[in-house]
């Protein structure tokens, strides 16, 4: 028996160091996923400015979006919007199917979820298409037919509802290259609802910035003053509709690292709710802040929180960017923040961000919103870029961003919405131990566009196992005949305390204990094992919250 547990321990001492070292980033990916962020915002921004200048209709249309936003709002009640919008969400289930409700997907890049994305129907009949959903720019986009794309493109002649209008360009600049195209216009489909004569562009160029990843364009969701094109993006139509009730989206994130080991690919779990906030993905309150653009989704941040106490001179106005991966602040916060960090000094090969040894202390670092810590944990933060493991980047940025009204800005991307999972209080004392931000975007939120953060559940899976398999967010997973015990660790972890015959079932409940592990075993081969959901405390506990899973491999034989 020696043997087989001395390799149980170097099995677990590994994962344990493995959990512990950052993660390498290549520099050269880092650069670009920095620089593509800053010219996105840079294309929006640009949008705006013409709109002003040339398009004023456009700012009118989207300023009449957010009052008619408002008056459907009062139309409807100020009651509690996660009453409302539930009870909304269980009746169009029970009734239609899952109306509003968008599956979307994560395409990561390990350390890093790069985008989500998620199939927008266009035409008639229906062409699908795999968009990045973008609430920080407002053009709908796909490639056209002969473009060249390794993905499916807009075939216009397929469409017997498709008007195209070659002699109406559209174009977007993203820093070193232009998506260039044409105006079409034609049924749109998303989540249920159909929106007629929505007004796209067929881009007739590839952009390098797009074409590695597995989309055939994007999906704007902000607002429809920096559209490009001129016209009113796919959500504010929606709502000019009348066909929507609730005059807000909802998005829940995942984190890839929680399910897999793989290096790269794309992985399902993410949703959009539209007119809808989903319970069941959730916990608490929703906290609200008020918009504070007439372009982006921007909120104002209390700033940087290192240690437990907040940076002084880092309070910022934000753009919650769900197209952007990592977070940029203007200079000055950068400055700010970096003097807070040991080591830190600027990178002469990376543009915008910050050296620091790896070794760097910090036990916590957290963004600030409405009073409400936010907590960024370290494996999401640090990143290595020497192979040797000593100098690393923080997932924080600096950019020359800036909003509409030319007030400096910061863009907070996917970060965001992969957060702490230890308990942390707010200087209002509630808890918001967060794994994931959950997020509400609404048009209307008593009055006037806001943005809704809650305490987000994680559906996890044991599907990254070496050994078993499992069904994702059901917490339970079945031993095949080679192995004698499975260990299970990570924050929090199911307690595990029943053994099981052949063919029987081990129960076990959860508890709330960062940094332990349980294991069950020895199991007779073919057993399965399943966690429960438990409440003690007022604290949530569940085995599926995204735990890692490690099983050692012992042959029955050794277990006699």
């Amino acid at each position: 028996m020696l043997a087989p547990l001395a390799a149980l321990a170097a099995l677990l001492s590994l994962s344990v160091a493995a959990q512990d070292a950052p993660a390498y980033l290549d520099p050269l990916a880092f650069s670009q996923l920095l620089s593509s962020s800053e010219n996105r915002h840079r294309a929006a921004l640009d949008a705006y400015r013409i709109n002003v200048e040339s398009r004023p209709q456009t700012i009118e249309l989207a300023r009449k979006a957010r009052v008619l936003a408002a008056d459907l709002e009062r139309a409807h009640g100020l009651g509690r919007l996660r009453e409302r919008s539930q009870v909304a969400l269980e009746r169009r289930q029970q009734g239609t199917g899952s109306r509003g409700v968008v599956e979307l997907f994560d395409f990561f890049s390990q350390p890093l979820d790069v985008m989500i994305y998620g199939a927008v129907d266009v035409g008639s009949p229906a062409q699908s298409f795999n968009l990045l959903f973008d609430t920080g720019s407002a053009d709908m986009w796909i490639y056209a037919d002969g473009t060249g794309s390794r993905e499916p493109e807009w075939d216009a002649s397929a469409s017997s509802t498709a008007v195209t209008s070659p002699a109406l360009p559209w174009s977007i600049r993203y820093g070193r290259g232009e998506q260039t195209g044409y105006l079409n216009q034609d049924t749109v489909s998303l989540g249920g609802y159909d929106v007629n004569n929505t007004i796209f562009a067929a881009a007739n160029t590839l952009n390098e910035a797009f074409t590695y990843y597995p989309i055939s364009g994007l999906f704007g969701l902000g607002f429809g003053a920096i559209s490009a094109s001129g016209y009113a993006p796919w959500f504010e139509r929606l709502i000019s509709s009348g066909a929507l009730a609730e005059q807000y989206f909802s998005l829940y994130l995942t984190r890839a690292s929680d399910v897999t080991t793989e290096a790269e690919g794309s992985l399902p779990g993410a949703q959009m709710c539209i007119g809808c906030v989903d319970s069941s993905k959730y916990t608490g309150e929703i906290n609200w802040l008020p918009v504070q653009s007439e372009g982006f989704w921007a909120v104002e941040m209390d700033g940087f929180e290192i240690n437990g106490t907040v940076v002084e001179g880092t309070a910022v106005r934000a753009a919650i960017d769900s197209g952007t991966t990592l977070i940029q602040v203007p200079p000055a916060i950068a400055r700010a923040f970096y003097a807070e960090i040991p080591g830190s000094t600027p990178s002469t090969t990376i543009e915008g961000s910050y050296i620091i040894p790896c070794s760097t202390p910090f036990s916590s670092l957290a963004l600030v919103f409405g009073g409400v810590r936010y907590e960024i944990p370290r494996r999401d933060l640090l990143r290595a870029i020497s192979s040797d493991g000593r100098q690393c980047v923080l997932t924080i940025a600096e950019s020359q961003s800036e909003d509409v009204d030319g007030t400096p800005m910061a863009i907070v991307g996917d970060v965001l919405y992969v957060l702490a999972s230890t308990p942390i209080r707010s200087r209002r004392g509630s808890v918001v131990d967060l794994k994931n931000a959950y997020s509400v975007y609404s048009y209307s939120h008593q009055g006037a566009p806001g943005i809704g953060f809650a305490r987000s559940i994680i559906a996890g899976s044991y599907s990254n196992s070496s050994f078993g398999s499992s069904t994702t967010g059901s917490g339970s997973f079945t031993v095949p005949a080679t192995v004698g015990t499975l260990s299970v660790s990570g924050a929090p972890v199911p307690t595990v305390s029943s053994r099981a015959s052949r063919g029987s079932t081990a129960v076990g409940t959860g508890t709330l204990g960062a940094g332990t592990s349980s294991s069950i075993g020895p199991m007779a081969s073919g057993s399965t094992g399943t966690g429960q959901n438990a409440q003690s405390s007022g604290a949530r506990t569940t085995v599926a919250l995204g735990i890692s899973l490690v099983a050692a491999l012992f042959a029955s034989s050794l277990l006699a």
